[in-house]
Parts: structure tokens; C-alpha cells; sequence
């Protein structure tokens, strides 16, 4: 089959697209974040620091599919190598995908899609889970693998769904709930917090600081990370919440707000990209009470049917959290360099001596 494929460039490109992102948009039936060209206009502007090359893919001037890569130089051992790539940042992206049109199948439009974008060695898509639209890459040149990452979930399209989770760990929140408002008086859920959308989002950030993850701790806070994670994360919460597809909800202990989460809807599901609380309060648990009250008051909402956590946090075990893994596909050209990689990686797996998809990230 013969397809037309446009390539654009960077944040300018992203919106030469963003018409034809709808037409493709519109027709999928679980739409994720990572099909929403809002999150990829923030990360654009305010993460990356090389430009997105953004291939569509077209039958008859009609949008098909979309896919946005990074071309980065990398290095395999002492040689090095063009390297074509999803989007993928260790602070800001955990997971990944395309945009396709429903009732076409990944594997040919990816071929159009990445042939059309010159002088790359190696295409590494990593990162998409096992509900993506690329799921579909089964076996593309080596396969897909089973990446080491995994996302975790909780259905709650109805009441029976929770029961899938710990009743252990349940039992234990709510000791946490109850020693809480003997000592401190009501634990509430500020689901919809009142204020101005910027006051909302500086409280977001002092509560989220005051946690292990802070100032005073780990130093991996959003307000560690400067002015780029600050204006990533306003731009999301001011963008989705035109649609109001952007929340900030605070879990109070009487009047003192404790625990945060910040999240964004697409679709049915809401997806929770911070979750943090004062560590002057860690031993009442509220991240947990947070999450709690959230999947009970989800589970009557029938416009959700899931709260899904982005990644799989080792405290997702405790509550027997659904969880989905995730893979990685890689595809060579037919550089020398490419299938010179190719052919030391082969010898390097038969060794033993390297995991099916080892890339040296440098």
C-alpha cells in the first residue's frame, strides 16, 4: 500500500498538525495522555532540548497516523550511531505511543513513517504499553521484548472492581484514617480545591515539596527542578483544565492540607502524575489515605473507568494494583553501522553477556 508522509519539525511543526491530530484523535476509543498533542505542545516547549521530528503518514490526503521521534546520536560500545527514538526523558516521559487511526494496523505505517526520516541507523521505540497502539508490533525485524518497566492500575468502573484490592491493605488505611481524625480531626478529600487556578498550583507545589522527595530530601520535587519541570506542569494543568481534564486534589487533616496529586483525564481515565504529602504527617500514611478516598469516589463517577498511575511504584504491590508491562521493538537499517550492531549484539545475547535490549544511553 502506498502512503503520502509529510515530515515536520519541532514545536512549529507540532502545530502544522494539530488539525489533522484531531481527525486521527476523534476516531480512537481509549485515547490516552500520550495521544493528546496538549502533552506533547508542553513537553515541546518546555522539556526537550532537541527538535521533534514528526512524520504523518497519509492515504489520499487523508491522516492515517502520526508518530513524533528524537534523532540522537548514541553509542554501541566504541562505535557510535544515529539513533531514532520515541520521545523519552528519565524525569518527565515514563511512557509512550503513537497516534493511529482506529481500524489500521501499526506495522505499515510505521515503515512509511520512519523511512521518510533520513540518516538514522537504529529506530528504538521503547516504552509503550501492552494497551497501546503499538502493541501491535509483535515481531518487527528482532520482535518486541518485554521492557523492565510496567504500569500499574486500578479499574473502577463500579464498585465491584475494588474489590480486586488488598482488603489487608485497606484495613490498615482506614486504622490510619481513623488514629488521623482523632488527632488532627476530619480526613476529607479536597477533590475540587477552591482558590485561583495559580494559588491551587503554588500549594500543589509546597505540599508536594515538603515530601521525602524535596527541598529537604531527595531534591526530585517539581519545585527542585526549576523553572522547566514549574512551567511543564502549569502549562498541563492550564491547558487540560480548559476542557477541565486537569485536576489538583488535596487531602486534609481538618483544615491543613497533607497530600497532593496532580493528574489529567483523557477519555474515561484519569492518569496521576505526582502524588506527594508533608513528611510531617508520613506516619499517618496519606499518600495512601489520598489514593483511597480517590478510587472510592471514582468508582461512583460513571463517566470514570480507571485511575491509572503512569508507572508502578514498588507501594502499587501492597494494594494488588492491575499492572500492564511494557515493551521495547528495535529496527535497524540497512546501514553498515546499523547491522554491524546488529551482528555484535546477536554474538553478545548468545554469550549471555547483554539483555535483549540494552542500549547504551551515553
Amino acid at each position: 500500500m502506498d502512503f503520502d508522509v509529510k515530515v515536520f519539525r519541532g514545536c512549529e511543526g507540532l502545530e502544522q498538525v494539530k488539525e489533522d491530530w484531531g481527525r486521527i484523535h476523534s476516531t480512537m476509543r481509549t485515547p490516552s495522555v500520550n495521544h493528546d498533542w496538549r502533552w506533547y505542545s508542553a513537553l515541546g516547549q518546555h522539556v526537550l532540548t532537541e527538535q521533534m521530528w514528526i512524520s504523518c503518514v497519509y492515504e489520499q490526503e487523508e491522516p492515517l497516523a502520526i508518530f513524533i521521534f528524537l534523532r540522537r546520536q548514541r553509542r554501541f560500545g566504541f562505535i557510535r550511531y544515529w539513533s531514532l527514538e520515541l520521545l523519552n526523558h528519565p524525569a518527565y516521559i515514563d511512557t509512550t505511543d503513537a497516534l493511529i487511526k482506529a481500524g489500521h494496523e501499526a506495522k505499515p505505517l510505521l515503515s512509511a513513517a520512519i523511512q521518510a526520516v533520513r540518516d538514522w541507523d537504529i529506530c528504538d521505540l521503547e516504552g509503550f504499553g501492552q494497551r497501546s497502539q503499538l502493541s501491535q508490533l509483535e515481531e518487527v525485524d528482532t520482535g518486541a521484548v518485554v521492557g523492565a518497566n510496567k504500569i500499574a492500575f486500578v479499574s473502577c468502573g463500579n464498585e465491584q472492581d475494588l474489590a480486586t484490592l488488598s482488603k489487608k491493605h485497606l484495613k490498615n488505611i482506614n486504622r490510619f484514617m481513623r488514629k488521623a481524625g482523632e488527632n488532627h480531626g476530619k480526613v476529607w478529600l479536597e477533590l475540587k480545591s477552591e482558590g485561583s487556578g495559580e494559588e491551587i498550583f503554588e500549594d500543589f507545589l509546597r505540599v508536594e515539596d515538603a515530601s521525602w522527595k524535596g527541598s529537604k530530601g531527595a531534591k526530585t520535587s517539581i519545585a527542585c527542578s526549576g523553572s522547566q519541570g514549574i512551567s511543564f506542569y502549569r502549562q498541563l494543568y492550564r491547558q487540560f483544565g480548559k476542557t477541565n481534564d486537569s485536576n489538583i486534589m488535596f487531602l486534609r487533616f481538618g483544615d491543613v492540607r497533607v497530600a497532593t496529586a496532580f493528574s489529567l483525564r483523557t477519555g474515561s481515565c484519569w492518569y496521576l502524575y505526582k502524588i506527594g504529602y508533608d513528611e510531617a504527617y508520613a506516619a499517618l500514611a496519606p499518600g495512601n489515605i489520598l489514593l483511597k478516598l480517590l478510587v472510592e469516589r471514582m468508582a461512583g463517577d460513571p463517566d470514570v473507568t480507571e485511575i491509572n498511575l503512569v508507572t508502578c511504584p514498588e507501594w502499587s504491590d501492597r494494594w494488588h494494583m492491575a499492572s500492564e508491562a511494557t515493551k521495547n521493538v528495535l529496527i535497524y537499517s540497512n546501514s553498515v553501522v546499523a547491522q554491524t550492531i546488529r551482528i555484535l549484539r546477536a554474538m553478545r545475547r548468545k554469550r549471555g553477556t547483554m539483555v535483549p535490549h540494552a542500549v547504551d544511553r551515553r
